[in-house]
C-alpha cells in the first residue's frame, strides 16, 4: 500500500458521500427523509467500503467511479432492509438508487466508467429490480 493510499482512499469516500448526500437531500425535501443526509451518506459509504475494500481500495488495478460507489452503497443499504417492511427511509434509499441508476441510463457516455464500475452498476441495478418488483 503507497504512502498516500489512505489520502485518496478518504478523498474517494468523501465524493461518493458527496452524491449520496444530494440524493438524500433531494429526498428529504420531497419529505422522504427525515435523518441527516450527511452524516448518512458518510455511513454508507463507510459501511460499504469497510464490507468490500479491495474493490474500493484500488487492489484491482482500479478504483470505482464515485457514481458507481454510491450506486452500490445504497444497494448494499437496501439488502440490508427487511422486504416487508415499508418505510419512507427506505422508499428514499430505494428512489435515490433509481435516480442514479436512471442517470447513468442516459448519460453514462459521458462517465468514465471502466470494468469495475459496470460490474457493481449491475449488481446494483439488480438489487434495485428485486425491490421495487411488485410495486
Amino acid at each position: 500500500m503507497g504512502i498516500f493510499s489512505g489520502i485518496k482512499n478518504t478523498y474517494k469516500k468523501s465524493e461518493a458521500a458527496v452524491v449520496v448526500q444530494n440524493l438524500l437531500e433531494h429526498q428529504a425535501r420531497a419529505g422522504l427523509f427525515d435523518q441527516d443526509p450527511a452524516a448518512t451518506a458518510t455511513q454508507m459509504i463507510e459501511c460499504a467500503w469497510k464490507e468490500f475494500p479491495d474493490i474500493f481500495n484500488g487492489k484491482f488495478g482500479q478504483r470505482p467511479h464515485k457514481i458507481s460507489v454510491a450506486a452500490f452503497a445504497f444497494a448494499n443499504l437496501i439488502v440490508r432492509f427487511n422486504d416487508n417492511e415499508i418505510t419512507n427511509v427506505r422508499a428514499a434509499v430505494i428512489f435515490s438508487l433509481g435516480n442514479i441508476l436512471s442517470e447513468l441510463e442516459v448519460n453514462s457516455r459521458l462517465y468514465p466508467l471502466n470494468s469495475l464500475d459496470h460490474y457493481l452498476i449491475e449488481n446494483s441495478t439488480d438489487v434495485y429490480l428485486k425491490s421495487t418488483e411488485g410495486l
